[in-house]
């Protein structure tokens, strides 16, 4: 079955085996050549009074740095010349070792090659494609927001099945290793969830002989293909399932609609089954990252796919479309994100709904292909529920418009399977298969790194400053003033907005001791912070009214973050929450003049509710791009790309610990820097 060949297997030969392998074949072969000559040394043709001529032509040794290569195999290959020492007695040849081009393929970027020279750099044809001709390299490397490369996260190898398609931006050809040669394709119109990343396929390598092995090759077929690439970090086990099954019923309802017609609109809700919840308990539950529970979490992805479609092939026009608070990560080949990002929302009243709709501007059909595999995750290490966390299985699936409808079979038969094996708690067994794991790979690694900074120049990006969110503002990127904010404001509208400085945040605030901790640690630095708490977490008693006014009188300041943390309030919900919220603090300061300026969203769920609300309401509604998991030196790379950094914690154990063991290298960053760190009111420049 298309897809799942690669769902069970895994690498097993590791790379220190590899190069055990290698070291002793071509030891072997020295040790023959050396008891080879002293053989021929006493054999009677060398005796005295006998002529003898020894000559040794084109015998080169194997390229330099062959040994750090984890997937290589000697191939032997014939001699233009060979050693001899008479011409009665041929002597075996000793022939260079040659890599196994396929292997080499898989593991290129590992070699620490000294002389790297790009050879050929070409733009594709408009919507030209790439089609793999048997089981291909795909590298994924995470960026940054502003497109940057993302040192923090690893690099990903997946082993993409034969028969999948893709749509290419360019390629590149280097030379390395001595005379090789490598084709890269560097991929167009690809999206992921979270995290932003540039998509690279090995087309083709070539040996110092001139002898080919081919992945991939450009196809003369044009058409644009939308791809969506979930990984092991990125997804969750039901986050799949959503979306497979958002998958099938769009080729269901294509299939009885004979492809999609012009003048026609279309309701994504609709095809999906959910815009009068006719599915909804087909669907599943998910979590985001803090733990709120989501139904059909992940549909969103196809919506987004669908309008990425429909925006590059200019097939339809979009009649409805909102945007999420945090969009689907386009990657630097693909469209500006706010003009494509398409969120969803299904409620109990269909009159409340946030859909997806265009007009069909010409007869088409929707080809759907799709391609499952392990992360190297094994099934007991996920969520056993699969609503949050990491994934077992990671989903490659693309969207295109074509003149002949398609079977879209291979969505029903990937379900299907995920659903038989996380129905049975069967773990993913891994096969001695090669060629269909996942392979991480740090950017730290000094040889991954020469490849990475030659295969991807980020000022090669067309329209990047449009294409990095909130980089384009009406300070033309300078940092604002707090004299210059106009409410109501969203800081991601400029991502300079603090400067240099560095904000920090406080959310939730569920943990009373830990609140004082935080709180005590801050002020014994003389720093201020914003706390964003959930009203439902602060009781009235003695002690919590005595920590909050301390807090409240020592200049930090407190913003909205609800009273209990739901993400999906409607917008009259907000305004009765707000003012409960607003209420119990002014209660608990015991100062009925507090109010708010700075909100937060919970979950860093920006709906079009939240933000309708917070413009009508003059609010400034605070994002964040530093959390606990980052190392401290996020903060550093930040200022030096002129993002502000706004460090995000909780009241957690580790929340307090991280402050602890962070707080004097904010200082020295400050201080290196000319920095203020403090609240959101503080941190606004004041010229």
């Amino acid at each position: 079955m298309k897809g799942f060949k690669s769902l069970f297997a895994m690498f097993t030969c590791s790379k220190s085996r590899k190069h055990q392998l290698v070291g002793f074949l071509v030891k072997s072969a020295l040790l023959w050549l050396v008891f080879s000559l002293v053989s021929c040394t006493f054999s009677p043709s060398t005796m005295p009074g006998f002529s003898a001529q020894t000559t040794l032509q084109d015998n080169e040794l194997s390229p330099q740095k062959t040994e750090t290569l984890p997937s290589l195999a000697l191939t032997p290959k014939p001699s233009e010349t060979a050693l001899a020492i008479s011409t009665d007695t041929p002597i075996p040849t000793i022939e260079p070792p040659m890599i196994d081009l396929e292997s080499l393929g898989r593991s290129f970027f590992l070699e620490d090659v000294e002389d790297l020279e790009l050879i050929a750099h070409e733009k594709a044809l408009d919507a030209q494609q790439v089609h793999t001709l048997r089981e291909t390299p795909l590298l994924i490397l995470p960026l940054m927001e502003d497109f940057n490369i993302e040192t923090a996260l690893p690099l990903e190898l997946i082993t993409v099945e034969k028969e999948f398609s893709f749509e290419v931006a360019e390629t590149k050809t280097f030379r390395f290793m001595d005379g090789y040669q490598i084709r890269l394709a560097l991929l167009a119109n690809t999206f992921s969830y979270q995290q932003r990343i540039l998509a690279i396929l090995v087309l083709d390598l070539q040996n110092p002989l001139g002898e080919a092995f081919q992945f991939a090759e450009l196809s003369q077929d044009t058409g644009h293909i939308v791809s969506y690439i979930a990984t092991r970090d990125t997804v969750y086990p039901n986050k799949i399932e959503n979306i497979l099954i958002a998958l099938v019923e769009l080729s269901a309802k294509f299939e009885i609609y004979q492809g999609l017609h012009q003048g026609n609109e279309y309701s994504y809700l609709n095809l999906v089954g959910l815009e009068r919840g006719e599915l909804y308990y087909d669907y599943k539950d998910g979590l985001d990252e803090f733990g709120a529970k989501v139904r059909a979490n992940g549909i969103c992805s196809v919506a987004t796919g669908l309008s990425t479609l429909i925006k590059v092939t200019e097939a339809g026009k979009v009649t409805e479309r909102r945007e999420h608070a945090s969009f689907y990560k386009q990657g630097p080949y693909s469209p500006i994100e706010k003009d494509v990002d398409a969120a969803v929302v299904f409620r109990p009243n269909p009159d409340d709904n946030v859909d997806f709709k265009w007009l069909q501007s010409l007869s088409t059909n929707l080809s759907i292909d799709v391609f499952v595999f392990p992360t190297g995750l094994n099934f007991v290490d996920t969520d056993e529920d699969g609503i949050s966390g990491s994934s077992d299985i990671g989903l490659i699936y693309t969207l295109q418009f074509t003149e002949q409808a398609e079977s879209n079979t291979n969505a029903k038969l990937a379900l299907d399977r995920i659903r038989e094996l996380r129905n049975t708690d069967a773990a993913i067994e891994s096969t001695d298969e090669p060629g269909f794991s996942v392979g991480y790979y740090p950017l730290e690694d000094e040889a991954i790194k020469t490849w990475v900074d030659a295969v991807y120049q980020r000022d090669e990006v067309e329209n990047l400053s449009l294409k990095i969110e909130g980089s384009v503002s009406e300070s033309d990127g300078k940092p604002l003033t707090a004299e210059k904010v106009e409410l109501p404001f969203d800081t991601i509208e400029d991502t300079a907005l603090f400067g240099n400085n560095i904000v920090i945040t406080i959310d939730d605030c569920y943990h009373h001791d830990n609140v004082r901790a935080i709180f005590e640690l801050l002020k014994a630095h003389d720093i201020k912070a914003t706390f964003f708490p959930n009203t439902n977490y602060l009781t009235l008693d003695d002690e919590t009214k005595q920590l909050w006014q301390d807090i409240y009188h020592s200049g930090f300041d407190i913003g909205y973050h609800t009273t209990n943390h739901y993400p999906d309030y409607s917008f009259n919900q907000l305004i009765n929450d707000f003012e409960a919220f607003t209420e119990h603090m002014r209660n608990l300061l015991e100062d009925e003049t507090f109010s708010i300026t700075f909100v937060r969203a919970p979950y860093g769920v920006w709906t079009y509710d939240w933000q309708k609300w917070v413009e009508q309401n003059n609010l400034m509604s605070v994002r964040w791009n530093v959390v606990i998991d980052n190392p401290i030196t996020r903060v550093e790379d930040l200022i030096e790309q002129n993002i502000s950094p706004i460090i995000l914690l909780h009241t957690g154990y580790y929340d307090v610990k991280w402050l602890e063991d962070n707080i004097e290298s904010l200082l020295e960053i400050a201080e290196e820097n000319s920095s203020l760190i403090g609240s959101v009111r503080q941190c606004l420049p004041k010229d």
